[in-house]
């Protein structure tokens, strides 16, 4: 088997990181393969969870950079990897055995770039827990749903190069909030996979996070269709061709909401949602039939972690 780097980005995640990491060690038929962590912005005992278990084993190396955010550990790892064959996986997930070795023979036969995990919710011990939590994952089959997931997935470093050439880049751009979908959408809808027989499993979200995460997806949505719309450009079902202008005003009003209803503001999140919905659907049925236009191209935030909220600022 060919030489593989292991690289995980890690913020804050001092209580999961040894149980990740030993979840990777303990993979079986693997040959050659080093651990890479790039803790950057952590301020809790990630970094020395991680350098107490470098002491112990040997394919473990720790990163630290004072720079935060995912797309710029990713850039970081990428840049200090030995191998060609990457795996990147979250700080906070259990890696099922076998999962490195099925992504990694499924590269082998060299007809994609990448190719992704089969997430699978853990379920808890209690009997309502695991009544509520699906055995398997739903995929769904719209362009923004489907991607590769950063909780596991294994790239070829200088093809996933060449795209991002092809596209004027060299690096993760680093204001990108939904990163997972962004590479996907570089790779290109025939240069990936997802192989079921790769399983990793990850905390369900708390009711609490809900909210928050489902404004993130949106905030995403509406960032690669803005910002990144030339690498969108083959999905064309993304940019609907637009006629007059009266999105800015609807948009403005969605931002607004977006920046008063967190879960802090629970009057906010719970008596706007309603609001919040109906002003979604009009602006989605809006841009499927063509009769709206793009707002301003927003500012968008740096977030230093997926588990903080972001928001976009109109300019």
């Amino acid at each position: 088997m060919k030489p593989v780097s292991i690289c995980i980005p890690a913020y804050n995640e001092e209580s999961a990181i040894t149980t990740t990491l030993r979840s990777a060690l303990n993979q079986k038929n693997m040959g050659e393969m080093e651990v890479l962590v790039c803790v950057n912005g952590s301020n809790d005992r990630t970094a020395e969870r991680v350098a107490a278990l470098a002491r112990k084993e040997s394919r473990v190396r720790l990163l630290e950079e004072t720079e935060a955010g995912k797309p710029n550990a990713w850039n970081v790892l990428r840049r200090e990897a030995a191998s060609d064959r990457i795996f990147f996986g979250d700080a906070d997930v259990y890696f099922e055995q076998g999962a490195f070795a099925a992504l990694s023979s499924r590269l082998d036969r060299g007809d994609i770039i990448a190719a992704g995990a089969n997430v699978i919710p853990y379920r808890g011990e209690s009997f309502v827990a695991k009544m509520l939590t699906p055995v398997e994952p739903v995929v769904q089959a719209d362009p923004l749903q489907i991607c590769l997931i950063g909780r596991l997935y294994c790239m070829e470093n200088t093809r996933v190069q060449e795209r991002l050439e092809h596209y004027g880049m060299q690096h993760m751009p680093k204001d990108l909030i939904h990163e997972d979908l962004w590479l996907t959408m570089v790779l290109g809808r025939t240069n990936w996979t997802i192989d079921p027989g790769a399983r990793v499993r990850f905390r369900q979200y708390r009711l609490s996070e809900h909210a928050r995460i489902r404004r993130r997806e949106q905030s995403a949505e509406r960032q690669l269709r803005d910002t990144y719309g030339h690498i969108l450009a083959d999905y064309p079902t993304l940019l609907a061709p637009p006629t007059i202008p009266q999105i800015g005003k609807l948009e403005g009003w969605r931002i607004k909401f977006d920046r008063a209803a967190t879960f802090e503001n629970k009057a906010a999140l719970v008596l706007g949602h309603p609001f919040r919905y109906a002003l979604d659907q009009a602006v989605e049925v809006a841009r499927r039939y063509g009769e709206l236009t793009p707002h301003k191209q927003p500012q968008w935030e740096f977030a230093a972690s997926t588990k903080q909220p972001i928001h976009a600022t109109a300019r």
